[in-house]
C-alpha cells in the first residue's frame, strides 16, 4: 500500500508495513537506501532512519499486535503517560516494528524462535518495564496471539520487571458502560488460553507451547495472565469510581447507578471492603434523591447485606435486610 493510500484514522502496523509483502510499506522503505549500524548491510530498522530528536535509550517496551490501529496506539501510549505524569518528549518506547530491521526479517523468511526469543528477552530485561495493549475490551486481539501472551508472562515474572495493561480510552468507557451485565465482564477475566492461541509462524506456537508445558504449564500460565488482567480492570473500576463530582438530581443518580454496577464488579472478584463502600456511597444519594422505599434503594439495602454477609459481620446484615 502507497502512503498515500493510508486512511489515518484506521490504519493498522499491517497496512504500514507487511513483512509478509516483497514491496516495501512505510517501515522499509524509510531506511531502504540507508546501511543497518548494526551488520552495514543495505537497509535500517525505521528507528535507525529518523532524526535524533525522535530517538533515545527506551524507557518501556509496547506489547501489542499488528493488527492493532496506528491512532489507538499513538492514543493509548499518550494517554497512559498522561495518567503517569511522563513527558512525552523524553519516553521512549520500543516497539517491534520500528526497532527490529524489517529488511532482514523479510529477507530471513524463518527467523528462527531462539533468535525473537532472545531479542525479546533482551529488550524486556534491559528495559524493564511492559506495556501490554488490549483492544477491544471484551474479546482482545492480544490474548489470541501466542506470542503477545507469552510476552506479558515472561516480563511478570522476570525480576525486576514490571509488566502493566494499557487500553484505549475507548475501550475503558465501552466496558464501564457494560458493567451492567457483569457475566461479558467475568468472561474477560477468564479469557487467556495460551493454548489455543494463533501465531504467523506455525513452529514459533509449537516452541512455546512445548517451552510453557516443560515449565510453568498451560493453567498456571493462564491464571497468572488473568489476575494480571484482573487486577488492570480492578484498578480501572477504582479509579473510575473516584471521577467527578456530579451537579444535578439526573446526574447525580446516574452516578449512584454507575457506582452500583461497579461495586457490584468489585464483589463478584472478592474486593469487598471497596464494594461496600461504593453500595454506601450509591445507597446515600440515592436516600437522598429518591426515597428509602424506592426499589432501587431497597436493592442497594440488599447489595450491602450481601456483601456484609460475606465479611462474616451477620447482624449488620440482618439489619439492612430489614430496611
Amino acid at each position: 500500500m502507497q502512503h498515500s493510500d493510508l486512511n489515518v484514522e484506521e490504519a493498522t502496523i499491517y497496512d504500514l508495513e507487511d513483512p509478509r509483502s516483497k514491496e516495501h510499506g512505510l517501515i522499509r522503505r524509510k531506511g531502504a537506501n540507508l546501511l543497518c549500524p548494526r551488520d552495514g548491510k543495505r537497509g535500517a530498522a525505521y528507528v535507525d532512519a529518523i532524526s535524533d530528536t525522535f530517538v533515545g535509550g527506551a524507557n518501556l517496551m509496547l506489547s501489542y499486535t499488528w493488527r492493532y490501529r496506528v491512532k489507538d496506539i499513538i492514543d493509548t501510549l499518550v494517554a497512559k503517560c498522561k495518567t503517569d505524569n511522563r513527558d512525552t518528549k523524553t519516553t521512549f518506547v520500543w516497539i517491534c516494528c520500528f526497532c527490529n530491521n524489517q529488511h532482514r526479517i523479510s529477507e530471513t523468511k524463518n527467523v528462527s524462535f531462539d533468535e525473537f526469543r532472545e531479542t525479546f528477552s533482551n529488550t524486556v530485561t534491559g528495559v524493564g518495564t511492559i506495556w501490554s495493549m488490549m483492544s477491544p475490551w471484551n474479546n482482545p486481539a492480544y490474548l489470541k496471539r501466542v506470542w503477545c501472551i507469552f510476552e506479558v508472562y515472561t516480563a511478570h515474572k522476570e525480576v525486576g520487571c514490571t509488566a502493566e495493561i494499557i487500553m484505549p480510552e475507548r475501550e475503558k468507557a465501552a466496558m464501564i458502560s457494560s458493567l451492567e451485565d457483569y457475566n461479558e465482564l467475568y468472561d474477560v477475566l477468564g479469557k487467556t488460553r495460551i493454548e489455543l492461541a494463533e501465531a504467523s509462524v506455525d513452529q514459533d506456537k509449537k516452541n512455546i507451547l512445548e517451552l510453557v508445558e516443560k515449565t510453568v504449564g498451560f493453567s498456571d500460565l493462564n491464571n497468572k495472565v488473568n489476575v494480571l488482567l484482573r487486577e488492570w480492570i480492578m484498578g480501572v473500576l477504582l479509579s473510575e469510581a473516584e471521577k467527578g463530582d456530579p451537579k444535578g438530581k439526573k446526574k447525580i443518580l446516574d452516578n449512584a447507578t454507575k457506582l452500583y454496577h461497579i461495586a457490584t464488579a468489585l464483589e463478584k472478584m472478592g474486593n469487598f471492603d471497596k464494594s461496600l463502600e461504593l453500595y454506601n456511597q450509591c445507597r446515600s444519594m440515592r436516600e437522598q434523591w429518591l426515597d428509602k422505599d424506592h426499589l432501587v434503594t431497597t436493592m442497594t439495602y440488599n447489595k450491602i447485606g450481601v456483601v456484609m454477609c460475606s465479611k462474616g459481620d451477620y447482624e449488620s446484615a440482618m439489619h439492612m435486610y430489614q430496611k
